[in-house]
């Protein structure tokens, strides 16, 4: 390190696996600084030393209050280093490791500030990428300040490789880095959607045992949603949080989208956050903690009270519920919320006793509504649409009918006969053709006349793909049939399948009514093979 003539080195602060950090002094300024030394090994290529050089560029442009400035970076010996603000105070994990879960507004102002920061860096086109919270610093002044900004991109993929570590958390990482993905903007969000997490529960939204197993669970797993590790988390918080967890980085909301929520959050239910509340909780945590959680309590009480005056029973329920969740009510508000919760159970009484006898009544309505307009088409209806009807499917003929009707012989369809059903040869294009034209001529007057007197019957059946066989005719199966047209008078229907007792019964057709059959088949008994001596 003498080699850095200009810094004084006056201790060792932490080390890594990406680099050491010293607290150091700027001879030439006269200030004190953090001079970060990236450990060789990870700058072993020429194309390495240039990202370095690229990205510490970039990072030093930066310039927020909520992102530790970069002064100078440079080389000594076969190392390269960066020496940046140094900012007294404690960092974000030993926070957690102490305090952790936060109290809500708390954790609001941790996010507004490293949102904050990462909408500015990323317009400027820089992401972190290895966003945790050893990165976040908190000063005395309440103030977050994102450190290390563009360090993880400045290790190659093959050093990774080379030296079979993982350099940065796995814990935090998004699941596009882990599997190698392009990053964006929104991937920092993830990260910090899982810092979030252990925040508001003191756990991480993916553990296991060993790095591989986490990175699984990144990729794969679908987290707890904190507010059920944690009863006391305001249910939008936690909401919020899962959706920075989001899989896929296209559904992600960018730092931008997520600041703006926050806010909205904040004023949707008048939450006031700022510094001063970080400050607080330095000094005293365990006072802090339970000065909020009366202050919440309150705001939901009353704004429960809001609701209900204006008839938002669910509403004002979910809010006294999370008032509730906070801590003790008073006296008079757990009797009110007592009564609340009667009064809400009495709606879903009411609600579930209307819903059933209205849904009947919508059933039974759309049957009726079916079968008139069924009724009044069948007469009226052109032989154009009800050609279409009939394509249902195409095996069904009139049945007692020895050929398909035609308006002249000269134009008859071709056909092929099997025993006593006569059925259109598919195979023939000049047939479907014909078919298309015939279906398309307008119908003439006996023709219409002819076509108002004939019924039709629809059959549906447990299980499906029964063959349905009338007057023994063989007319589709009830999977695919829809509508069977049908000579008015008697007809005798035969339902089967293998595995099911036969069914069979007479049915009466009207000319212009559908005659409806729902059938249940039995399942036939099985057979017992005798054995003969």
């Amino acid at each position: 390190m003498d080699g850095l003539l200009r810094y004084n080195i006056l201790k060792e602060i932490d080390s890594g696996g990406m680099a050491t950090v010293y607290l150091a002094e700027d001879t030439a300024l006269h200030r004190r600084v953090a001079l970060k030394k990236v450990h060789p090994h990870l700058l072993n290529r020429p194309e390495t030393i240039k990202r370095f050089q690229t990205e510490a560029q970039a990072v030093a442009t930066l310039s927020h209050e909520n992102i530790v400035k970069v002064f100078d970076c440079g080389e000594q010996g076969n190392g390269r280093y960066l020496v940046m603000e140094y900012i007294e105070g404690v960092t974000l994990s030993e926070l957690i490791g102490k305090y952790a879960p936060m109290p809500n507004l708390v954790l609001l102002e941790l996010m507004s500030q490293i949102l904050a920061g990462l909408a500015a860096a990323h317009e400027n086109g820089v992401c972190h990428r290895d966003i945790k919270p050893s990165n976040i610093m908190i000063d005395r002044y309440g103030c977050i300040r994102i450190m290390d900004f563009g360090i993880a991109y400045l290790v190659s993929n093959e050093s990774i490789t080379l030296t079979g570590t993982f350099v940065g958390s796995p814990n935090y990482i998004s699941p596009e880095q882990a599997e190698g993905g392009p990053v964006s903007g929104k991937t920092d969000i993830f990260s910090l959607g899982s810092l979030a997490y252990q925040c508001a529960t003191g756990q991480l939204p993916f553990y296991a045992e060993n790095p591989h197993a986490i990175i699984r669970g990144i990729v794969i797993d679908q987290p707890v949603a904190p507010s059920k590790r944690n009863s006391r988390l305001l249910y939008p918080v936690s909401d919020f949080i899962m959706k920075c967890l989001t899989k896929d980085q296209r559904e992600r909301p960018d730092a931008v989208e997520c600041l703006a929520k926050v806010e909205a959050l904040c004023g949707e239910d008048h939450l006031e956050i700022g510094r001063r509340r970080l400050v607080r909780f330095l000094e005293e945590p365990v006072r802090y903690r339970e000065e909020e959680e009366r202050e919440l309590s309150g705001i939901y009480s009353r704004k429960a009270r809001e609701e209900f005056k204006r008839h938002r029973v669910v509403s004002a329920l979910k809010k006294i519920n999370q008032a509730k969740a906070l801590g003790s009510l008073s006296a008079g508000d757990e009797k009110w919320a007592a009564s609340l919760g009667r009064r809400a159970r009495r709606w879903r009484m009411v609600l579930a006793a209307g819903l059933i006898p209205a849904i009947l009544c919508l059933g039974i309505g759309a049957v009726l509504g079916i079968r008139g307009a069924l009724k009044s088409t069948s007469g009226s209806m052109d032989q154009p649409a009800k050609a279409a009807i009939m394509q249902s499917d195409a095996d069904i003929q009139f049945i007692n009918s020895p050929t398909v009707p035609t308006n002249n012989s000269s134009n008859a369809v071709p056909t092929k006969s099997f025993g006593n059903k006569t059925e259109p040869r598919r195979s023939d294009p000049l047939h479907a053709a014909e078919r298309e034209q015939y279906s398309r001529r307008p119908p003439l007057a006996h023709e219409a006349r002819k076509q108002s007197e004939k019924g039709y019957l629809m059959v549906r059946t447990k299980p499906s793909w029964v063959t349905i066989v009338i007057d023994g005719i063989r007319a589709g199966n009830t999977a695919k049939t829809s509508l069977i047209p049908l000579r008015p008078g008697r007809h005798h229907l035969v339902l089967s399948k293998k595995g099911f007792v036969d069914y069979s019964d007479h049915i009466s057709v009207t000319a212009g009514d559908t005659v409806y059959q729902r059938i249940r088949m039995k399942s036939a008994p099985a057979l017992i093979d005798t054995i003969h001596e």
